[in-house]
């Protein structure tokens, strides 16, 4: 297969953004999308405990670990773009709604008497969802958060289904797990923008097509020949390891197999002049559908 070096972005898919919750509580927290919690499930993922830890972010703080889920239990929980609730740590909207559940990306962090985890909510409604820093609890331990689980629905299995899952529902209920469904990849000489990744095959892919052309391929639904509107996009991010066709089969019906939280998600970097103190290029890898395997259907 034969690619130049992508301009990368860092989502394969735009979502419609969620409605806004409107209760507050008092604290630190500043939230991103409400959340959809009731769906009917096949699998359940069980949120993990950590050993004890001492020092300020003990007690409540300990219950969690990186990849366990989290239920909110106040109304109107803030969501910040930092640790702390610092002038530089902004308010994200809407504010989480009692009840919502949450995967835990990474924490505790220590910042103005609190103990923070970064979080993305789970939504299995179609929303956008962002992630963001929640504070365990207030600072006389009133809990904010508590263990929870999730009851994950089937695995899906069109390109639909899978561009519409929130990225907390393909962390928490589909990360590593292998999804196949059938589209067409076509050429698209779209202008698109957004921050460098690396590996670049994360960002927006580029190969070459049958005419010579450098192209970005998207996946659409079996039979279509062009791309739809924007928000229905889904880039191709092709695993270069992968068992993928050289050249790519353009303008084919084919089987696609992938899968998020990708192996290679967590060496993934912004390129040296996109650095942010707020973003996380792995957390934005592991959310990204990678493509390990087309076969054409004959």
């Amino acid at each position: 297969m034969r690619r130049t070096s992508p301009l990368a972005v860092v989502a394969s898919v735009l979502l419609l953004a969620a409605c806004q919750a409107t209760a507050q509580v008092a604290g630190p927290s500043a939230s991103a999308s409400a959340v959809s919690t009731a769906v009917s499930a096949v699998p359940t993922i069980v949120a993990a405990s950590a050993a004890p830890s001492e020092g300020p972010l003990s007690s409540a703080a300990a219950a969690f670990q990186p990849e366990s889920v989290a239920k909110v239990v106040v109304d109107g929980l803030r969501m910040r773009s930092l640790p702390s609730v610092d002038a530089t740590s902004r308010k994200l909207e809407p504010l989480l709604p009692n009840g919502a559940l949450l995967y835990v990306v990474e924490g505790p962090v220590s910042g103005s008497g609190y103990a923070w985890y970064r979080v993305l909510p789970i939504a299995f409604d179609g929303s956008a969802t962002v992630d963001g820093w929640v504070a365990v609890a207030s600072r006389d331990a009133e809990p904010w958060i508590t263990l929870a689980a999730v009851d994950c629905p089937l695995p899906p299995t069109t390109r639909d289904a899978v561009r519409a899952l929130s990225r907390g529902a393909a962390l928490a209920c589909f990360g590593g797990v292998p999804l196949t469904f059938e589209a067409r990849i076509v050429s698209c000489r779209c202008e698109m923008d957004g921050p460098g990744l690396e590996p670049g095959w994360f960002g927006i892919e580029f190969a070459t097509d049958a005419s010579g052309t450098v192209t970005t391929p998207l996946l659409v639904d079996r039979g279509q020949t062009q791309p739809g509107p924007i928000p229905s996009w889904f880039i191709a991010h092709l695993d270069p390891t992968a068992d993928i066709p050289d050249p790519i089969p353009f303008d084919r019906d084919v089987r696609i197999i992938g899968q998020f939280d990708h192996p290679a998600a967590g060496a993934c970097r912004y390129a040296a002049s996109e650095q942010s103190a707020t973003a996380s290029p792995v957390l934005d890898c592991r959310t990204t559908f990678a493509i390990t395997a087309v076969q054409p259907i004959r």
